[in-house]
């Protein structure tokens, strides 16, 4: 009997767990069902005993791979990653009609396989998307026709060029959320920022068409000046800086560099 509570009291124990944890809906169905198996005994032996030749014997394992995959396709929603979550889906139907064949290496090799695949893609995408980011901000701080600013266009160029090249142009991914977001500016600043790379790329005079549209935003700003004052006062409270990746110059007269910067809320 006392090995009987025991076993009742872990998969309680379990189940609670389970449930906080809100991303483990089959481990809470395989739990529940595990309590109520039990309670049909009188003792922990004769309860082992009969679940050893029932399906829970194995039961757990299965919820657990199927939460997994579960998550996982959650985290590819979360990050609308489209061709992840057709993967992650095609996959967890598999498993949940036939969950053994998750211990079939021929099937899962390819299936860990593809998502590998994908993920690389998906990083190399993002990487070429931030380049072009850091090099048009790196233009901006440099003056117009100096070696570093030439350089800062050539990142810009060679980051536009990949994402053509890699079937996922720039303006394409600009035009989405998730690519929108590795960029902590205001929408209004972003829309700037894609318009000073469309006239990049067109080999127009990037300067004198921002110093034209400058003119306006600025008169905006001073009519708005205090009010634009208080909403920053306000903001800057709510974050700070998190952390980013320092690089020291080549030589006594070169430059640091900060890359990847981290703001997090304060």
């Amino acid at each position: 009997m006392e090995k009987l509570k025991k076993a009742l009291e872990l998969y309680r124990l379990m189940l609670e767990r389970m449930e906080k944890s809100g991303h483990a809906p089959h481990q809470v169905d395989y739990y529940k069902e595990c309590i109520e198996f039990n309670k049909a005994f009188k003792t922990g032996d004769e309860a082992m005993a009969e679940m050893r030749k029932s399906h829970l014997f194995t039961g757990g394992g299965d919820a657990f791979a199927l939460d997994d995959i579960f998550n996982r396709k959650w985290a590819a929603e979360e990050n609308k990653e489209d061709e992840l979550i057709e993967l992650y889906a095609n996959r967890y139907n598999e498993v949940k009609n036939n969950p053994k064949v998750i211990m079939d290496y021929t099937k899962t090799m390819p299936f860990t396989q593809k998502v590998q695949d994908l993920e690389i893609k998906i990083s190399r995408r993002r990487e070429n998307f931030v380049q072009v980011c850091q090099g048009y901000f790196e233009m901006k701080m440099e003056i117009e026709g100096s070696e570093d600013y030439e350089l800062a266009l050539t990142k810009i160029k060679g980051g536009y060029g990949k994402m053509e090249a890699d079937g996922k142009p720039f303006f394409e991914a600009a035009s989405e959320e998730k690519y929108r977001n590795l960029l902590f500016i205001p929408d209004e600043g972003y829309k700037i920022f894609l318009k000073g790379v469309e006239q990049i790329i067109a080999n127009t005079n990037v300067k004198q068409a921002e110093d034209s549209d400058m003119e306006g935003q600025w008169a905006d700003l001073k009519a708005n000046k205090e009010e634009i004052k208080e909403v920053g006062k306000s903001e800057l409270k709510k974050y700070r800086l998190g952390c980013c990746f320092c690089e020291s110059p080549k030589d006594a007269n070169g430059k640091y560099t900060y890359e990847h910067c981290v703001v997090e809320e304060a």
